[in-house]
């Protein structure tokens, strides 16, 4: 399958299926020219990536999830030294949690759920991405 010219490839790396249906849905609205890969557990993005599998242009990253957490991830992500920029969407409201993100040179931006107009619209700006309005 060939990837048209200027097309954004997102990754939601979520363990709600609500959650990551709701993401995808609200990306594939407001956005144009973008794909949606949908991962349930953060372990099967760092396998992709270990086999060279894995290529995107940014993730929406849950940090609370079973198995292996948000957290976890970035710190097993960031061995992998690639340049892509992470989102924590989480429904934590937690100040350790924003602190957290915050402080770590991976997350671009920590967002509440649901994802917001106005969030993604932020997001869309600093990834130019074409936000469509309907």
């Amino acid at each position: 399958m060939h990837k048209k010219a200027g097309m954004k490839n997102i990754t939601i790396i979520d363990d709600s299926r609500f959650d990551r249906y709701l993401i995808q849905r609200i990306l594939e609205y407001k956005l144009d020219n973008i794909s949606v890969a949908c991962y349930s557990k953060a372990q099967e993005v760092l396998d992709l990536l270990s086999q060279g599998n894995f290529h995107t242009d940014f993730i929406f990253l849950d940090i609370n999830m079973p198995e292996m957490s948000g957290w976890e991830f970035l710190n097993v992500f960031k061995h992998f030294k690639v340049n892509v920029p992470v989102y924590i969407l989480t429904s934590s409201e937690s100040a350790a949690d924003r602190n957290k993100a915050a402080n770590n040179e991976l997350v671009k931006g920590f967002f509440s759920k649901p994802l917001s107009v106005q969030a993604l619209e932020k997001i869309a700006k600093t990834n130019n991405l074409q936000v469509l309005s309907h």
